[in-house]
């Protein structure tokens, strides 16, 4: 399993179009000054696996929030919003559920899957749905 992830997620990845983000952010309670420094900003994404353990470290300006993890087990998620999730692997896609801390908040669910050679990142919190597309960057 751990062969098939890092053959199709590893490397780093450059988001190049994002759909509806403005509206997920708003719903996953990140405040107005945050989310348009967000909305302007060009995150990167290095994605390691090494044996049983992912790693993500997404950087978007000077900010750097990293998370590694086993499949299947909990863990804590820094940031803005910390929580603890879960990542699991379903149809060869890496399905995150996030639980924030502060109760006023919702679940969040990403998704990331290789689609015509991008990663897409599906977020949705709320019933709302935003899409990331990141390029495979050298």
């Amino acid at each position: 399993m751990a062969a098939d992830l890092k053959a199709k997620f590893e490397g780093k990845w450059v988001n190049v179009k994002s759909e509806n983000l403005k509206e997920y952010l708003e719903k996953a309670g990140v405040g107005m000054i945050k989310k348009n420094i967000a909305l302007q900003l060009t995150p990167e994404m290095v994605i390691s696996v090494e044996g049983e353990q992912i790693n993500v470290s997404i950087t978007a300006g000077p900010k750097t929030t990293k998370a590694s993890y086993k499949l299947g087990e909990q863990y804590d998620v820094e940031g803005d919003n910390p929580g603890k999730a879960v990542t699991t692997l379903v149809d060869g896609k890496m399905n995150t559920v996030i639980t924030p801390n502060d109760t006023k908040l919702k679940p969040h669910t990403i998704v990331r899957d290789i689609v015509d050679g991008q990663l897409v990142q599906t977020m949705t919190t709320d019933g709302v749905t935003a899409k990331r597309f990141f390029q495979k960057s050298s």
